[in-house]
């Protein structure tokens, strides 16, 4: 966007420089003139208006801290197929058959 609109001016500029050439006067190159001097005024800048002060970074506080291992140790096979037995007798805890006589 910013590219075209200096690729504008440059055209304005051009066209006046032309218009000029063929009218055989000055005041077109004038116009031009004046009419990117006051865009120049007008458009708006991106860039940092005036003075920026860098602003001083906080000091951090050094902590000592103890590393912990988190990760899950492996559980051993033996345990693992007990869990998975006592799963298979337990059956699932969302199916309970109904048995006779109970009430829902």
């Amino acid at each position: 966007m910013v590219l075209a609109l200096n690729l504008a001016m440059i055209l304005v500029l051009a066209g006046c420089l032309t218009l000029a050439y063929y009218l055989k006067k000055f005041w077109p190159l004038i116009a031009g003139v004046v009419i990117v001097f006051i865009y120049t005024f007008v458009q708006p800048s991106y860039m940092p208006k005036g003075i920026v002060e860098r602003v001083a970074l906080p000091e951090f506080e050094v902590k000592e801290l103890e590393l912990q291992d988190r990760l899950r140790k492996a559980v051993p096979g033996s345990e693992r197929d007990a869990a998975r037995e006592q799963k298979i007798i337990d059956g699932m805890e969302w199916y309970k058959p109904q048995q006779k006589g109970e009430d829902k």
